[in-house]
């Protein structure tokens, strides 16, 4: 996925040089503009835009094994660019 695209599990979903914001309850995504397509959907963000607070949830190493909660199916949703 590229960068303001979703919905990613982990940073190993996103491009070279992003990593996945985990949204909780929704949100803003920080380096994207627009509105996010789900209040559910987690994005690719370049990691000089996490908040200074850090991310939500615990980051996810790139080297991390599969996710156990993995789905057979994937939607691409993207916010605009400013």
């Amino acid at each position: 996925l590229g960068r303001c695209e979703g919905d990613c599990d982990t940073d190993v979903d996103c491009g070279t040089d992003l990593v996945c914001f985990q949204r909780v309850g929704g949100g803003g995504v920080p380096g994207c503009g627009g509105d996010p397509a789900s209040d559910e959907d987690d994005y690719c963000i370049r990691p000089q835009d996490v908040p200074s607070a850090g991310r939500p949830s615990l980051p996810i190493s790139p080297n991390a094994g599969p996710s156990t909660g993995a789905t057979t199916s994937q939607t691409t949703s993207s916010t605009n660019f400013p």
